[in-house]
């Protein structure tokens, strides 16, 4: 599997700031996420010096726009069909986008670390069914009657990125969903921007061939 190094920025840069603002405040951050990003870091070094001592060292490369977008794209229709045909979405006031996204940043650099790590070293058929069990343990605490769709989801998301190998679209993908899920992106909004995402890496995609 290749790694994007954008999103071994963005894991690096999260890891720094969400520590900072953790002692500082700026940007409420629990201390589980910092153990999810320190985690997810911790499984992506892991990753890449056991599959470098088997002789099958991971490739480091940059984003491809096709698979970014159309990975975004599916993720998003899928986890976000209930909301579209009418289910109800739950404002919860006192967090803010910014809070969201290092939520779900840190829960994805653990869940992705993990997706690598498993998938690299035993297969991807049981990379997928245990990223998944890891992404629903992570959200045991706070939704506990949603195991079965925190598993579905975790294996939607391990599945499409073990396809299209873009690491920083399962953090778009997970953001865009609670945004949507807690309010703060009204359904027609999100259909429209994950239909024109679909349709660009589509049509980026058949450029390439």
């Amino acid at each position: 599997m290749k790694v994007e190094w954008q999103y071994l920025l963005l894991l690096s840069v999260s890891i720094i700031f969400g520590i900072y603002y953790f002692h500082f405040g700026v940007i409420e951050v629990s201390a589980v996420h910092i153990l999810f990003l320190l985690g997810g870091g911790i499984l992506t070094a892991v990753a890449f010096i056991v599959t470098d001592l088997v002789g099958k060292p991971m490739e480091i490369g940059s984003l491809k726009a096709s698979h970014f977008t159309l990975q975004t794209a599916i993720g998003n229709l899928v986890l976000g069909f209930p909301v579209l045909i009418g289910a109800p979405t739950v404002r919860i006031i006192q967090l803010k986008p910014t809070e969201i996204l290092v939520a779900t940043a840190s829960e994805e650099f653990f869940r992705v670390g993990a997706a690598i790590w498993l998938g690299e070293m035993f297969g991807k058929g049981f990379g997928l069914v245990m990223s998944g069990i890891v992404f629903a343990a992570m959200h045991m605490f706070w939704y506990p009657e949603q195991w079965f769709f925190a598993i579905f989801g975790g294996v939607l998301l391990s599945g499409l990125l073990y396809m299209y190998e873009s690491q920083t679209a399962c953090i778009l993908t997970h953001w865009w969903y609670d945004l949507l899920v807690l309010g703060w992106i009204a359904p027609s909004i999100f259909l429209t921007l994950s239909i024109i995402m679909g349709i660009t890496g589509y049509i980026l995609l058949r450029g390439e061939k």
